[in-house]
């Protein structure tokens, strides 16, 4: 059996061990899927040692830990670097690869979207996803707006 977890802070609002635990069942896989709240980088630092000796075979990444996530892996996917936060880690050997869905599943849901100016609400983990993921698809202008500034990131 593989354990897997959600982490960030707060998560008590979170569905997201009913909504894994009702895919593991449905596709026949006997894992499980729990929630590990962090309430800072350290906390995560923690949990991502945890993945490290094995006790975990993957995370997902929420609020506000995407960018810390980012910042400890080995290997992070090219788009995760440009978008500078992650929100999958998983070990592959001995190597901890970061990725960020967010991006994926944009570039595949706005395929087939006129390429004009974008709006992308908000500048945390999933609107530096956002914001990516209309880049790669080639939108003229995309404005942040947000409701406080968190200054440029670092490549």
């Amino acid at each position: 059996m593989s354990r897997f977890a959600l982490l960030g802070h707060p998560l008590g609002h979170s569905l997201s061990p009913v909504i894994h635990q009702a895919a593991y069942d449905a596709l026949g896989l006997e894992h499980s899927y729990e929630l590990l709240d962090c309430p800072d980088a350290t906390a995560v630092s923690a949990a991502v040692a945890r993945l490290r000796k094995g006790e975990f075979a993957g995370f997902n990444v929420t609020v506000p830990h995407k960018q810390v996530a980012l910042g400890l892996a080995d290997s992070p996917d090219p788009l995760a670097r440009q978008a500078g936060a992650a929100n999958v880690l998983a070990l592959r050997g001995s190597k901890l690869h970061a990725f960020n869905t967010d991006i994926l599943a944009l570039l595949s849901e706005l395929g087939d979207v006129p390429r004009g100016v974008a709006i992308v609400l908000g500048n945390g983990g999933a609107a530096l996803g956002a914001a990516t993921a209309l880049g790669e698809l080639g939108f003229e202008r995309i404005y942040v707006s947000a409701r406080s500034h968190v200054g440029p990131r670092e490549s």
